[in-house]
C-alpha cells in the first residue's frame, strides 16, 4: 500500500493527467503489474493518514535548507477548487436524512458520499462558479517559490481565517512571525468526492510539488531540463 501511495505521489511529478502511461512506458515498478488503478486511488487513504507528519516534515526540510531572510516573507495562497455537483455537502446530508426517513423516497438519488464535517461548501469561487460547491487550498511558500504547507479548508471558509490557520502552522513550526503577502492567483478545479480523498489529493499533489523542488534546489537545473536528461537515459 505505501508503495503505491509514493508511486502516486511519483506520478504526478512527471504528467498529472498521465498516470497509467507513466507506469506503462517510463517508470520502473515491477510491483506495479498486477495493480488496478483503484488500488491507487485507495492508497490516497495512506498519505490522508499521515498528513500532519508529511507536512511538518517538509516544512522542516525545507526550512533547514534556507535562510532566515528567505524565510523572512512567506507568500500565502488561498484558491478555490470546484467540484461538478449540484449539492453541497449539507444539502446532500440532507438529501441522505430524507433517503432514511419513513416519507416517499425523493426524485434524486442517494448520495454516495457524505461528507462529515461537510466541506465542499459554495463560497467566494475564484473560478468564477458561485453556483458550485468548492474547497479552499490554502498553500504557503518562500519567496523563491519553495512550497511549506498546504491545507484544505470547507469551500465557505474565508480567507481571512484560512491565512489566520495557515500562520498559525507555519508558527508552530518555527517560532517566529515572518511578514507575509497574499496573491490571488487561478488554479484548475480537481473532481473528488469524499473528503479524506480530497485531502489526500491535495497533499500527493504538494509531496509532488516538494519533490520537484527539491531535486531543482539540488541540482541547480530547471525540472524541464532535468525531464529531458531522463528521457534519454
Amino acid at each position: 500500500m505505501s508503495s503505491s501511495a509514493w508511486c502516486a505521489t511519483g506520478s504526478w511529478t512527471h504528467s498529472p493527467s498521465a498516470r497509467n502511461d507513466w507506469l506503462r512506458d517510463s517508470a520502473w515498478f515491477p510491483e506495479a503489474e498486477a495493480r488496478e488503478v483503484h488500488h491507487f486511488y485507495r492508497a490516497l487513504g495512506l498519505l490522508e493518514a499521515h498528513e500532519e507528519e508529511l507536512l511538518d516534515a517538509l516544512q522542516t526540510g525545507v526550512s533547514g535548507q534556507l535562510s532566515a531572510d528567505e524565510l523572512g516573507l512567506l507568500l500565502l495562497d488561498p484558491t478555490s477548487w470546484y467540484f461538478e455537483s449540484d449539492l453541497d455537502d449539507v444539502e446532500r446530508a440532507n438529501l441522505a436524512e430524507e433517503w432514511d426517513g419513513d416519507g416517499e423516497p425523493p426524485s434524486m438519488p442517494r448520495p454516495q458520499v457524505v461528507n462529515e464535517p461537510p466541506l465542499r461548501m459554495r463560497g467566494h469561487s475564484k473560478d468564477h462558479r458561485p453556483d458550485k460547491p468548492q474547497v479552499v487550498i490554502g498553500m504557503v511558500g518562500t519567496r523563491g517559490g519553495r512550497l511549506l504547507s498546504a491545507q484544505v479548508y470547507a469551500g465557505n471558509r474565508s480567507d481571512q481565517t484560512i491565512t489566520c490557520d495557515l500562520l498559525a502552522r507555519v508558527h508552530r513550526q518555527d517560532g517566529g512571525r515572518p511578514e507575509v503577502e497574499v496573491p490571488s492567483e487561478r488554479d484548475p478545479p480537481m473532481h473528488h468526492r469524499a473528503a479524506r480523498r480530497i485531502r489526500a489529493h491535495v497533499l500527493m499533489c504538494a509531496m509532488a510539488l516538494a519533490c520537484l523542488q527539491e531535486l531543482e534546489h539540488r541540482t541547480g537545473r530547471r525540472f524541464t531540463e532535468l525531464a529531458k536528461l531522463f528521457g534519454s537515459v
